[in-house]
């Protein structure tokens, strides 16, 4: 299994970044992918169940039946009223294939009516009704009586506290209440003092913040308390660091805790891999008003080869920007963006993530800038000191995302992407000595959404646009070189051009097919990329 997490890491690796050449040769890699997933084919053909576990995972088929034909349980009409316990058992088990052990602690009488059930079905609802401990094994099942017990319950989860904050703000300025001022003298003789007022202000503007807060031990204990809280003789006793959970009391309400932990553990195992396209449209003309996703008006309808349809849009949140399509290969998307403009691509990461569990992806760099001055004078030394505040401002790309994950492979996505490019902006404060500060300007395309996809389909986010003006130059060769008499031979003029920022995430709900799938699909680009005539060519 190590080996195929290391090939598909060696693939992603190859495919995620596309000008940078890898150290190893094409032909190894792709050798290495191959081998591993011949080795994963032997495994799965090689590798038998056993009878008895397949006896056991499938109690309906008999193997021995030529056409393999599905063993019906019989059903039956069971009645008994205040049956002995161990004669109740003894006698619904007499004449079938299962054997019986009860453990002598066994006692009490059940009455029951049940209509067309059949044994295993009668089990559980006693079970359920009178508390005993019934567990099968095979052809054997074994009764324990409904008293106290210890059962060890194991507990997969990582030991840890984990917090996340995502913030998207417009800020406006400052807003002041009212002023301040105060003075204050004194000397060997006399102190006096002025009155003081206080002063308070305010930021304007709009924030959104979304905040997590993830500590799953301690919500579990809480939780298997509120569970047991009516129980008086049930104790709880959880070990974080060795990932068990004790429990002492009636089967039945071990049965209970076992069925949530379970239950549980299921869904914080589940993960999603998100594939993301961050790309940057420089729209043609007559798109100047954005990207026109009606497909019936694309140059791209007319394409055969062309797999994407106005039916595949199949949800669009209200306001418009972000929008769900039913097909799950970028490059339908791709194919019809660069019918509307130049297409870009900034980013392509690849993250997975847990039920529930952000993840960040950001590249770039950090650039620090001045955010405070002041200065000190001294009166005795007749000295300016200077204290500068430096802050690091991030340039780059940063995309923070929170799957939730239901069971029908439906994907919950909190998505705030944000492109932020920092440049520098020198400010002169004038007085008796001018200062001069470089400060930070930032450029900023960002959006905090939640938006709901399936399995496979592709969310788009767009509608972030960015106008700039571009100065054109054009002149005679030659004479537009002379000093002076070159802006005869030269023409200029400025054009706006548009661009719009286009984000397209694909959440792929991870399965037992699915780093197969993904291995696959990096061996595919491998001999797209490096096809293997090279190698004879070489040879």
């Amino acid at each position: 299994m190590n080996k195929l997490y290391l090939a598909i890491i060696l693939g992603v690796f190859l495919t995620g970044c596309e000008t940078t050449r890898s150290s190893l040769e094409p032909v190894v890699i792709k050798e290495s992918i191959q081998a591993e997933l011949d080795r994963a084919d032997a495994q799965s053909q090689t590798w038998t169940v056993p009878d008895d576990v397949n006896a056991e995972l499938l109690p309906g088929f008999d193997g021995n039946d030529s056409l393999n034909t599905p063993v019906i349980e019989p059903r039956m009409d069971v009645a008994a009223k205040s049956v002995s316990a161990r004669q109740f058992f003894g006698s619904l088990l007499k004449g079938t294939k299962y054997n019986l052990i009860v453990s002598p602690d066994v006692s009490g009488r059940i009455t029951v009516a049940l209509n067309d059930v059949t044994i295993a079905e009668t089990m559980d609802a006693v079970a359920d009704m009178y508390g005993y401990d019934i567990q099968r094994q095979g052809n054997t099942y074994r009764i324990n009586g409904a008293g106290l017990r210890t059962e060890i319950i194991p507990m997969n989860y990582l030991l840890m506290k984990r917090n996340g904050l995502s913030n998207s703000s417009i800020s406006s300025g400052y807003l002041t209440d009212s002023g301040s001022s105060s003075s204050s003298s004194s000397d060997d003789n006399d102190d006096s003092s002025d009155d003081s007022s206080s002063s308070s202000s305010s930021s304007a503007g709009t924030e959104i913040s979304t905040q997590t807060d993830t500590d799953y031990w301690a919500e579990l204990e809480n939780t298997l308390l509120g569970l047991t809280a009516n129980e008086q003789n049930t104790q709880v006793v959880i070990s974080p660091q060795a990932g068990l959970v004790t429990v002492y009391g009636y089967p039945k309400d071990i049965r209970k805790i076992k069925d949530f932990l379970t239950k549980a553990e299921e869904h914080l195992q589940r993960q999603v891999l998100l594939e993301v396209k961050i790309m940057e449209v420089t729209l043609n003309d007559g798109y100047e008003q954005g990207i026109d996703w009606n497909v019936n008006n694309s140059k791209v309808a007319t394409d055969s080869s062309f797999n994407f349809s106005v039916k595949d849009i199949t949800d669009i949140a209200s306001g418009g920007g972000v929008l769900t399509l039913a097909g799950n290969d970028f490059s339908a998307a791709i194919k019809l963006l660069k019918t509307q403009g130049d297409v870009n691509v900034l980013s392509s990461p690849r993250v997975t993530a847990l039920n529930n569990q952000k993840a960040v992806i950001k590249v770039g760099r950090d650039e620090y800038f001045v955010t405070g001055y002041s200065t000190t004078t001294s009166t005795e030394s007749n000295t300016v000191d200077q204290d500068v505040d430096l802050t690091p401002f991030f340039s780059g790309i940063a995309l923070d995302v929170t799957p939730q994950i239901d069971s029908d492979g439906g994907v919950l996505l909190h998505v705030h992407p944000s492109i932020i490019e920092v440049t520098d902006s020198i400010k002169t404060i004038s007085g008796s000595k001018d200062i001069v500060l470089p400060l930070a300007k930032s450029d900023v395309r960002e959006t905090d959404t939640v938006v709901k996809a399936k399995s496979g389909e592709i969310i788009v986010i767009g509608g972030l646009m960015k106008t700039a003006n571009k100065d054109l130059v054009s002149k005679v060769p030659f004479l537009g070189d002379i000093p002076w008499l070159g802006e005869l031979f030269t023409h200029r003029s400025q054009s706006v051009q548009k661009t719009e920022l286009i984000i397209l995430i694909k959440p792929v709900v991870v399965d037992q097919n699915t780093w197969r799938l993904e291995l696959e699909r990096s061996a595919e680009l491998l001999e797209q990329w490096y096809p293997t005539e090279q190698k004879n060519e070489k040879g």
